[in-house]
């Protein structure tokens, strides 16, 4: 996963996200819907975008792919993509829908996002920009638009959505996603995910001994540590999940975490989490649907004390049924 030296350049951590909710277009079906898609067939689209399984997990709700650049979770009527790198994560489109078409599935919603990337000229198409990204996605969903947040000279996020639940005339999909991007992390901290012959430890131990597996105590994890360096998890609780991917040389050190866990709130978990890893700079986001905002105070994000950081820049949004909080910080030392 973390490659800086064998490539010549940094490795790009923050990943390319795609979230793609299915409805089915008939009464009979095989409720387990995208899961009856074999292992070898999704490792048949993921090398279509430059990526490989590493090892796989299921509970009773959802099956979870670690991956060579991050992470793969297949539920029966969606799924989440998540790679890193030079990965063309686009690219599975064609292959994923004509998955979605074998289980009597057609896209209802569909979510792509990313970060500003750190060496943007190292992608391929169609990552060479956030205005290619969008103009391929509509070859697929003519209904998508695409926005950022943040200044374009310096940290922003990217959001491509395109949301066909009226026109299939369904109510809104239950959403929760909290995504947390940092940079410029702690040296110290980042020592614990390299490979070391003379103190030599195992992916699991790592979990435990970095504070990771506290997040969620109750989750089933599934860590790879990679050679010379470099880290992922899935965690898998109930019908939620966790992530984490690290790449930590300091040249481009990166941490990626999100869950779809709902909480009353995330404030707690945002400070565990920026306190494990200590980044000089992070920004975290929260989308939620409407009907689980009227269930829970899910907006609950960290407001300007939060303690050790000062917040940069705060933006919130609506669109149809869903809401949208993103907020970059950055250590007050800095």
């Amino acid at each position: 996963m973390s490659v800086s030296a064998a490539t010549g350049f940094d490795f790009e951590g923050a990943e390319k996200k795609l979230k793609v909710d299915f409805v089915f277009t008939a009464e009979k079906v095989n409720p387990l819907g995208l899961r009856t898609i074999t292992k070898e067939r999704w490792a048949e689209m993921l090398e279509l975008i430059k990526c490989s399984i590493l090892s796989t997990t299921s509970n009773q709700h959802f099956d979870s792919y670690v991956l060579s650049e991050s992470s793969l979770f297949v539920y029966p009527t969606k799924i989440l993509l998540k790679t890193c790198g030079t990965t063309r994560t686009l690219l599975c489109l064609k292959k994923l829908l004509e998955f979605a078409t074998d289980c009597q599935l057609e896209p209802e919603f569909v979510l792509f996002s990313r970060k500003n990337f750190l060496n943007p000229k190292q992608q391929h198409y169609p990552h060479t920009s956030f205005s290619a990204e969008v103009d391929f996605l509509n070859t697929f969903f003519v209904v998508g638009q695409g926005y950022t947040f943040g200044p374009q000279s310096s940290d922003h996020w990217n959001l491509y959505i395109a949301d066909m639940t009226d026109n299939n005339r369904h109510k809104p999909l239950s959403c929760k996603m909290l995504e947390i991007m940092m940079t410029d992390l702690d040296r110290g901290i980042m020592e614990q995910f390299y490979k070391s012959l003379e103190a030599p430890t195992t992916a699991k131990d790592l979990t435990q001994s970095s504070g990771i597996g506290n997040i969620f105590p109750s989750a089933e994890t599934d860590e790879f540590l990679f050679d010379p360096c470099g880290y992922s998890v899935n965690g898998l609780f109930n019908e939620n999940f966790f992530t984490i991917h690290i790449t930590p040389e300091p040249s481009c050190s990166f941490v990626s975490f999100e869950t779809n866990a709902q909480m009353n709130s995330y404030q707690k978990l945002v400070d565990y989490i920026v306190t494990i890893f200590k980044p000089g700079s992070f920004q975290v986001s929260l989308f939620v649907d409407n009907e689980s905002l009227e269930q829970a105070n899910l907006f609950a994000l960290p407001g300007r004390d939060l303690s050790g950081y000062k917040m940069k820049t705060k933006a919130y949004w609506e669109y149809n049924h869903y809401q949208l909080e993103v907020a970059h910080f950055t250590k007050l030392n800095n």
